[in-house]
C-alpha cells in the first residue's frame, strides 16, 4: 500500500483499483525485465529500489489480499 497517512483516503473501491493496478504494473515489469532483476538506484520508487521484481509483486499480492475485505464489506453493505 501505500504511505500510512494514505491508507484510508478514497473510497473502498478507489484503493481496490489502486491496489490492482499497482499489481498488473509490478507483474508487467518482470515480464518485461525479467522476474529476477533487481530495480535499480533512479529505476523505481525509492522503496522498490535493491529489490527483486519477484519481491515487488509479492507485496503488491499481499496489499491486494489486506485489501480485498475491506472492499467485499463495502460491497455487502
Amino acid at each position: 500500500m501505500t504511505e500510512i497517512d494514505y491508507k484510508e483516503v478514497g473510497s473502498p473501491e478507489d484503493r481496490m483499483l489502486e491496489e490492482l493496478s499497482e499489481l498488473l504494473q509490478a507483474m508487467a515489469k518482470a515480464r518485461r525485465f525479467g522476474i529476477d532483476n533487481i530495480c535499480p538506484p533512479g529505476g523505481g520508487k525509492p522503496s522498490e529500489v535493491g529489490k527483486t521484481n519477484r519481491q515487488l509483486i509479492l507485496e503488491e499480492i499481499a496489499d491486494v489480499l489486506e485489501m480485498a475485505p475491506i472492499y467485499r464489506n463495502s460491497l455487502l453493505e
